[in-house]
């Protein structure tokens, strides 16, 4: 249940998520993949990107 809540909410949000990250990075977010292990409590984001990020660089 925690985690169907959690994709719904990542749901609505996606393309606000996908923005602040864009404008964060410089590059163009193509895809966003997300996953929880609620046993666990860890979280995992995965953007695709039109471009390599490079740390320091933008």
């Amino acid at each position: 249940m925690v985690k169907r809540l959690r994709q719904n909410l990542i749901a609505q949000g996606r393309h606000k998520i996908c923005e602040q990250v864009s404008e964060i990075t410089g590059a163009k977010i193509l895809g966003l993949f997300t996953d929880i292990d609620v046993q666990f409590g860890e979280r995992v984001f995965v953007f695709t990107t039109d471009r390599e990020i490079q740390y320091g660089t933008r």
